[in-house]
């Protein structure tokens, strides 16, 4: 029942926006925790516009569970490519690119091409994920990364995506090659100094496509989230559950998850505070992170973080330091 009430949902969202209008939007595939922080640098190249970002960051950290220090390297690149065509449409290619030394996979890219006009934008690519890029609480600030924070299935990283404004709306959809789907609703409200946002996400995934299970099961979920923007200080929560359906024994598992976070800016130094809790399959799960960013000059700052996660009684602190410069 509970499955079916979700999928009810999902496709209420799809008819409730079907004459939504849009203009000006881009694709987010960069999926990563560091996130660009600075405006791209725009070139002219003919008829076309280049707008490119660049990152390097340089850290140190420690985990409970290596019982050592780490030294890591991570550069990423941003590039998007774009046309006005005749008709006004905007014709377009982003590719997102980075090297992280630390993990097994150190390079990997994401690819996609676009389509957009008033009615919105269409895109084929590595654009699964962009809809939770949407509709998500924000990352913590530096190197904060708050964990146990989203849905167990997910969806294969290549397919479609369609993303459109109306007013303070946003809808987006994302569909990969297997049928697997997630769409998006936000609504933001801007008052004076006060900013409201809310949101929904529902997702239709599969455990297969997440490296941390190795077992074919559907899972059917929805979040939902809030933002309060007072000046420097902002609050947002999220609550989410999801449905996972094992074929195999015909024993369905809740999952359902929840987490709280504060930032806050003071001059050059931001602070970010964040905590959520959750279970699954029987067992509790917890995280928690910490993280600043001072703000040294234009593109250097100076980033640090906390990050506590305990899962299946397994827990581990990573505490990370670094000097990050932003092209």
């Amino acid at each position: 029942m509970k499955k079916h009430a979700i999928k009810f949902l999902f496709f209420l969202s799809l008819l409730s926006t079907t004459h939504a209008l849009a203009d000006g939007q881009s694709v987010p595939i960069n999926y990563d925790d560091i996130s660009f922080f600075e405006e791209p640098l725009a070139i002219s190249l003919g008829p076309a516009t280049l707008n490119a970002n660049a990152i390097i960051d340089q850290a140190a950290q420690y985990n409970s569970q290596a019982d050592e220090d780490e030294y890591n390297t991570f550069i990423a690149g941003n590039f998007k490519l774009e046309t006005e065509l005749p008709n006004s449409w905007q014709l377009g290619v982003q590719y997102f690119s980075r090297y992280d030394r630390l993990i097994d996979d150190k390079y990997s890219d994401n690819f996609a091409v676009f389509l957009s006009d008033e009615w919105g934008i269409i895109s084929l690519g590595n654009v699964t994920r962009s809809v939770t890029e949407n509709v998500r609480r924000d990352r913590g600030v530096g190197n904060a990364v708050l964990g146990n924070n989203n849905f167990l299935g997910q969806l294969d990283e290549t397919g479609a995506y369609y993303a459109v404004d109306f007013n303070s709306y946003n809808f987006s959809i994302t569909s990969d090659q297997d049928g697997r789907t997630e769409a998006g609703l936000v609504f933001e409200q801007p008052r004076g100094v006060n900013n409201y946002v809310v949101g929904t996400r529902l997702r239709y995934g599969n455990l297969s496509e997440n490296n941390a299970f190795d077992t074919h099961a559907d899972t059917f979920g929805g979040t939902l989230i809030g933002e309060y923007l007072h000046g420097s200080l902002q609050y947002d929560a999220q609550i989410g559950y999801e449905l996972i359906d094992f074929d195999l024994n015909n024993n369905n598992n809740e999952h359902v998850f929840g987490a709280l976070g504060a930032r806050y800016q003071y001059g050059a130094y931001n602070f970010s505070l964040e905590g959520g809790l959750g279970r699954y399959n029987g067992f509790n799960r917890r995280a928690f992170s910490f993280g600043t960013r001072f703000d040294i000059a234009r593109g250097f700052s100076f980033n640090t973080g906390i990050n506590y996660i305990y899962a299946k009684d397994h827990d581990e602190i990573t505490t990370v330091g670094s000097i990050r410069y932003e092209l």
